[in-house]
């Protein structure tokens, strides 16, 4: 805790001073993400709302390593918060919707796409730990669907993708959407990650008893063939194999 206390009076403010360049703002928040993620909300109870604020501030950023680094920052916040919340759970999610929304003008292709893979990210932590307290849940769901799958941050795309499964295979009512609209897009994102570096063992177990309950199902089998439009080739064998 005297680290700590050290790093918030004496070293963060040197990081996000008005000539900070945004190298240094990236390191300030890589520190303040560490924190949070392995000091918590009991340890730093007393700052943890300039912590939210800070980390909110940078969430829609232009620059995507601005970006990327207070997303995930975001995204362990929601995860380490304890106590109080409702306080934050509408700054953090607005913050997050504006981050999808940046536009990818002047930054580089993979650049961009880690950062909005760590703002979805974000929104599939916030679903996972704190979707009982908002009440657009299944709103929340479709958008953090559309944005999937997660493929250039791979630390987090199991762990999403498994989340994915879980609601599938528990809440199919609240992904499915009207009239099983976003079915095909579904199955376009399990075909494409299965068996891939996007999953693992267990998601790819998981995907096979989707799969086999999709194929039970004649109003969701009649979706098929509207899942290859648009899919690459490759997806589009992958579909081909598994409904076969």
């Amino acid at each position: 805790m005297e680290i700590a206390k050290k790093m918030v009076q004496e070293v963060l403010p040197k990081y996000f001073n008005e000539k900070a360049s945004n190298f240094e703002k990236k390191m300030g928040l890589f520190i303040m993400d560490d924190m949070v993620e392995f000091l918590g909300q009991e340890l730093l109870g007393q700052i943890w709302p300039d912590i939210c604020k800070t980390l909110v501030s940078y969430t829609d950023n232009h620059s995507p390593e601005l970006r990327q680094a207070a997303s995930y920052g975001l995204g362990e916040f929601i995860k380490h918060t304890n106590v109080d919340y409702p306080k934050y759970a509408n700054d953090i999610l607005n913050i997050l919707y504006k981050g999808l929304e940046v536009s990818s003008d002047g930054q580089l292709e993979d650049e961009y796409q880690a950062a909005q893979d760590n703002v979805v990210t974000a929104i599939g932590k916030l679903i996972k730990h704190r979707g009982k307290e908002y009440s657009n849940l299944k709103e929340i769901i479709n958008k953090w669907l559309q944005k999937l799958p997660i493929t250039e941050d791979i630390s987090e795309s199991a762990g999403q993708h498994d989340l994915l499964c879980d609601i599938i295979i528990q809440s199919p009512d609240m992904i499915f959407g009207n009239n099983n609209e976003n079915v095909p897009k579904i199955i376009r994102i399990l075909c494409k990650i299965v068996n891939s570096k996007y999953s693992n063992e267990e998601v790819d177990k998981k995907i096979n008893k989707i799969v086999e309950g999709i194929k039970q199902n004649s109003a969701l089998v009649s979706l098929i063939p509207k899942a290859k439009e648009g899919a690459t080739k490759k997806v589009i064998a992958k579909i081909n194999k598994f409904f076969a």
